[in-house]
């Protein structure tokens, strides 16, 4: 669970502590069920002071990669807020044999967070139905490899965040593009709207392949390509420009 603890830390300083302009696309097709959200509900309620009054929120469970055991269900995080206090981040870890991983800090920011982690293991009686799928961002996916302009526009512009979506290998919008070897238009389109969710489109999948890594590799739409090394220019400027602001 360590690699999973470390991807979802860079995404809770900026979703905790509002820093930062742009966020990994953190969200999946995956998505906890009624049953597993009141079973991990009720497991972390046993370790917190005034369980009663604990508000959970922003539910995420994290997209499977190749790497990942096949001994493993499903990992992810909500954020918890008790009396008032800020709302801290509790990590989930769910195995076949129903062993149910928990970990959080006592506070947040954690100054190490190698150091003073809060882990609770528990033994549950089974680990089937805890999660589903998200019937919105699976369509969502199919409309892009459609290629149709119209409909990626239209399912955007009902929900910006629909482009967070990734599947079950942690590809999202624009890797779909780049395996099927979409045009200029899309892409563009596609970063727009991922820019505007405050979400960089421009990651790794599961497989460490960047969208144009994609298109490279299969000789695709140069166009596309072009797009793209614009967008990784802009980047390594808005980076040089921050260690400038940062030194």
């Amino acid at each position: 669970m360590r690699g999973t603890i470390l991807i979802f830390l860079v995404l809770l300083v900026v979703e905790l502590t509002g820093s930062g302009t742009a966020r990994a696309a953190a969200s999946s097709n995956l998505v906890l069920t009624p049953k597993g959200k009141a079973i991990i509900e009720a497991e972390i309620r046993k370790h917190l002071p005034n369980p009663a009054s604990a508000v959970f929120s922003d539910w995420l469970v994290h997209p499977k990669t190749d790497s990942d055991p096949k001994t493993k269900v499903g990992s992810g995080m909500v954020k918890v807020a008790s009396q008032k206090k800020p709302a801290l981040p509790w990590m989930f870890d769910l195995r076949t044999d129903g062993t149910l991983t928990l970990v959080t800090w006592p506070s947040w920011p954690p100054a190490n967070p190698s150091q003073g982690e809060q882990r609770y293991k528990t033994q549950l009686a089974d680990s089937v139905g805890f999660i589903g799928k998200d019937a919105q961002y699976e369509s969502f996916l199919t409309i892009v490899k459609s290629g149709n302009y119209k409909k990626i526009k239209d399912a955007i512009e009902k929900d910006r965040n629909i482009v967070n979506a990734v599947d079950d290998h942690h590809n999202n919008a624009l890797h779909i593009a780049a395996q099927n070897n979409l045009g200029p238009e899309i892409v563009k389109l596609l970063l727009k709207a991922g820019s505007a969710a405050k979400t960089d489109l421009n990651a790794t999948n599961g497989n460490s392949e960047f969208p144009i890594d994609i298109y490279n590799k299969n000789k695709g739409n140069k166009k596309s390509i072009e797009v793209l090394k614009r967008e990784e220019e802009k980047d390594k400027y808005m980076d040089t420009e921050d260690q400038e602001d940062n030194p």
